[in-house]
């Protein structure tokens, strides 16, 4: 699934690069390749207003800076800072599903289209465990990052203990 997002929003982005927001017509149309089921595509403008959600269109035409989801994550800026500082990348974030009100797992790919000021998002709610496998590739490096990270902490930490000035050399009786 993860990488049927992606070919979707490089093809958007392909067609917005042609096009220009013109191509918007179509990505508002549910039941079309770009809208199908709990795939959708939006887009930012580069100031972060929302300039297309065809599932939640009363959000177009504002930014939502600081925006949180039921986590706290302010994942507007997230979607942002990722589309803007790598060019597209995964955004994972808590949003009710179109229709409902009850928050669930949503992961979204963004995608920054430079000749038209435009950053496209393809937008996947994930409710199975089992769509969990298609994304471990893109999480990988976070995966073995934090334990890394965790383990370098432990060992500095003891390290700096066993090292300590203040470290008693006998012991306090």
């Amino acid at each position: 699934e993860a990488s049927r997002i992606e070919a979707l929003v490089n093809k958007a982005a392909a067609l917005v690069e042609s096009k220009g927001k013109a191509a918007f017509t179509q990505f508002r149309q549910r039941g079309s390749e770009w809208w199908s089921g709990d795939v959708y595509v939006f887009a930012y403008s580069l100031d972060g207003t929302v300039i297309l959600n065809p599932a939640f269109p009363g959000r177009e035409g504002r930014a939502y800076h600081g925006e949180k989801d039921k986590k706290g994550k302010a994942f507007h800026d997230e979607l942002l800072k990722t589309a803007k500082t790598r060019g597209s990348g995964w955004v994972d974030y808590w949003l009710p599903k179109p229709g409902q009100t009850a928050p669930s797992q949503k992961w979204s790919y963004v995608k920054a289209v430079k000749a038209s000021g435009v950053l496209l998002v393809g937008a996947l709610f994930v409710w199975l465990a089992g769509v969990f496998k298609d994304f471990l590739p893109h999480l990988a490096a976070s995966a073995v990052a934090i334990p890394s990270i965790i383990l370098a902490v432990l060992l500095l930490s003891w390290s700096f203990r066993q090292a300590a000035p203040w470290r008693p050399i006998h012991p306090v009786t």
